[in-house]
């Protein structure tokens, strides 16, 4: 999308967005999406009960917003729309790195492995591979940066199963090990 275009929606709306809520619509602005969470156009952006809800299941179940007491920050954080005194992500892009990769483990054509780790395999595993994102609903980690990862792992908080994906044979090997050694 282009500055020009995104600076007439937000000055037609009155919308005040953070620098890095309007870089990503800069970037992503007319992202043709295929999975269940949707950004919501630039052009549907609205204040609601003074939030701004900026992704959306397509269900209708759950949706992520910024406060718009928020916006002066440079990158602000980002609330689950049902509980917007707890911070879900302590900044906007982190939430966005965190959806990216959910569209990884989620959406990819990849085979995924869900395994539920005990507490003493979850902390070997955890050593092992290197944290994307974190944040009160979970952790994001792969083996290496995630453009030449070949394991990429959602923990769910708390005693939440672990979601798997791997793009090689070699990251699906080490899957199953890990189902063998610490799945229940």
């Amino acid at each position: 999308m282009s500055a020009d275009a995104l600076e007439a929606v937000l000055r037609s709306k009155g919308l005040p967005l953070s620098a890095a809520i309007q870089e990503w619509y800069l970037l992503a602005g007319r992202w043709n999406q295929r999975g269940i969470p949707h950004w919501i156009a630039p052009e549907l952006l609205a204040v609601d009960e003074g939030v701004i809800t900026v992704l959306a299941d397509v269900h209708g179940v759950e949706s992520w917003v910024v406060r718009c007491e928020d916006q002066g920050l440079d990158d602000p954080p980002v609330f689950a729309a049902f509980e917007t005194s707890e911070v879900a992500f302590p900044s906007f892009s982190q939430f966005v790195a965190a959806m990216i990769v959910n569209e990884v483990l989620v959406e990819a054509a990849s085979e995924g492995t869900m395994v539920d780790i005990g507490h003493d395999a979850w902390a070997r595993v955890r050593a092992s591979l290197t944290p994307i994102v974190s944040s009160s609903c979970g952790e994001f980690l792969a083996d290496a940066p995630l453009e030449s990862a070949t394991v990429v792992i959602f923990k769910y908080p708390g005693d939440g199963p672990t979601m798997c994906r791997s793009r090689t044979p070699e990251g699906q090997r080490w899957l199953e090990r890990l189902r063998g050694a610490g799945a229940v």
